[in-house]
């Protein structure tokens, strides 16, 4: 049985064994085996096409012979050539000789595979189908973000839509709540005219429009600052509740300073006043009259108009001084015209302010009474835009 020889070839480079009884002579007279030169210089390497990654042989290397020769030896599935095994050696290329066949030596050839050689089972397609999932996978993590987002956004929508709608309900009965109190405030009005003072209903009533005010302030501060349709109905509410607010203050500095001065604009009962008996006890009510008068002076209404009368209070407080002590004098020296002259006066400087106090009362109710059917025919204004918004 012949012997087989094996001879390890670098790798990819296939060599034939020497045969002794095939040899020439060069011109320097040394023999040289015709097969110590490489079967095949080059192995070229194989290509990978996407129907047969592996190329046409069974391990990725297909078979190439000298032109001219036939093909003694044949790998088949289980790897032998010409019935002679040829199991792989690792670390470099097997070559297996087949002396049993004439003529040239054909060796198996099997290169050791790298596991990115085209051959192995980390070709270039499964590399390629990797990558190809993993950009699959990328791709449908990006389409479920956005989808994510989406839902995102439509539930911000919705949400700020909703948050539209309350911030309109809430101006809306912010609306109707100081529409309903400018119309309680016509009682307020009547008892002005009237004449009346404080009570703890025209305490509650005017209580009642300054939370009204501070309830339509409140309601406009719920409307979106973004939302340019609201910047109307934001500048009409918050007009709105700046005069509900100034009918309040109206009324409640209009009592109020009626309560202070009014009493005080007519002379104290004097006990005989040209008496010299009595004019001890006159003086003392004289004086502490004044007194109060100029302590009534000090607190300076909110009103406008009112402001004018506090004024002129203020200026005829030094006269009223003066024809006080005329008085006390006159009657002391037992000079009675002169003291009736003084009182006569004082009389008259406080008959002055009364006239513009009571002109100023009128002008007041006149401005609250337009003012009250103005701010209820806007206030319904408000209420249906708002619903209609």
């Amino acid at each position: 049985m012949p012997s087989r020889s094996r001879r390890r070839a670098a790798p990819g480079r296939a060599y034939a064994p020497k045969d002794p009884s095939r040899r020439s002579s060069p011109p320097n007279g040394k023999a040289v085996g015709l097969l110590d030169r490489p079967i095949v210089s080059d192995l070229p390497q194989d290509k990978v096409s996407p129907a047969d990654p592996a190329g046409s042989s069974q391990h990725g290397v297909q078979s190439h012979n000298p032109p001219g020769m036939g093909v003694n030896g044949a790998v088949n599935g289980s790897g032998a050539v010409n019935g002679v095994s040829a199991p792989a050696r690792a670390g470099g290329t097997e070559v297996i000789e087949n002396p049993g066949a004439p003529g040239w030596h054909i060796s198996e050839v099997r290169l050791p595979h790298s596991p990115l050689q085209p051959g192995s089972s980390h070709s270039l397609r499964q590399i390629t189908a990797r990558r190809s999932r993993s950009g699959m996978w990328t791709t449908l993590a990006l389409v479920m973000l956005a989808a994510a987002l989406t839902v995102a956004l439509l539930m911000l929508v919705g949400d700020s839509g909703q948050n539209h709608a309350e911030a309109r309900a809430s101006v809306l009965r912010a609306a109707e709540s100081a529409t309903a109190a400018v119309a309680d405030s016509a009682s307020i009005l009547d008892s002005l005219r009237a004449g009346g003072s404080f009570t703890p209903e025209l305490v509650i009533s005017i209580s009642a429009l300054g939370d009204a005010s501070r309830g339509l302030v409140e309601s406009i501060t719920t409307l979106p600052s973004n939302d340019p349709s609201l910047v109307e109905l934001r500048m009409q509410a918050t007009g709105l509740a700046g005069r509900v607010s100034r009918l309040g203050e109206t009324f409640g500095a209009a009592f109020s300073y009626r309560g202070q001065v009014e009493p005080l604009m007519t002379l104290p009962s004097l006990n005989d006043p040209l008496n010299t008996a009595h004019l001890s006890d006159n003086a003392i009510l004289l004086t502490d009259w004044q007194f109060r008068l100029e302590q009534a002076s000090s607190t300076r209404p909110s009103q406008p108009r009112l402001q004018q009368n506090h004024e002129a209070l203020g200026a005829m407080l030094p006269y009223i001084a003066v024809h006080r002590q005329v008085y006390v004098d006159a009657v002391g020296n037992g000079q009675p015209e002169q003291a009736t002259a003084a009182l006569s006066q004082i009389n008259s400087l406080l008959a002055a302010l009364r006239q513009d106090f009571d002109r100023a009362y009128d002008e007041i109710t006149e401005i609250s009474q337009a003012e009250i059917g103005s701010l209820s025919a806007d206030l319904q204004v408000l209420a249906k835009g708002t619903a209609s918004t």
